[in-house]
């Protein structure tokens, strides 16, 4: 009797272990990989060596002391300078704005609002790098 049932609860495992597997891989795998890159970044940790050892002998119930906060604001300037900290994995686009960006405009001069530009820095961006600036929308 424990035979017969044991034969169709391992069948149903079989056919339900591929959906498992397929959802692990597709779902769980990317979250968690993600999950870790969002609190582990190896590029703070090489560009602020001296600020990391200065925190690890921290007990972070006090401040932290002056040490601290100067080694990091050497650190930041150094890193700065060499370009080697403060940079996107993927470089934005200047002219990569959310349609929030470009209705709030629209919406203000509907409103009768002031038509204030809220991309004035892009456009300024724009100018640097030699593109075009879209006049129509000032």
């Amino acid at each position: 009797m424990a035979g017969a049932l044991t034969r169709p609860r391992l069948r149903a495992a079989g056919l339900a272990l591929p959906l498992v597997a397929f959802i692990g891989v597709t779902f769980v795998v990317p979250l968690a990989t993600m999950l870790l890159r969002s609190v582990y970044d190896p590029v703070v940790a090489d560009a602020l060596p001296d600020t990391v050892a200065l925190l690890r002998e921290w007990d972070g119930e006090t401040d932290p002391g002056e040490a601290v906060y100067a080694a990091a604001a050497r650190e930041l300037l150094q890193a700065r300078e060499a370009r080697t900290i403060g940079r996107g994995r993927e470089p934005r686009q200047p002219d990569s704005r959310g349609a929030a960006e470009h209705a709030r405009p629209q919406r203000a001069a509907a409103a009768g609002g002031p038509r204030r530009s809220l991309a004035s820095s892009a456009d300024r961006h724009r100018r640097r790098l030699g593109r075009p600036v879209d006049v129509a929308r000032h």
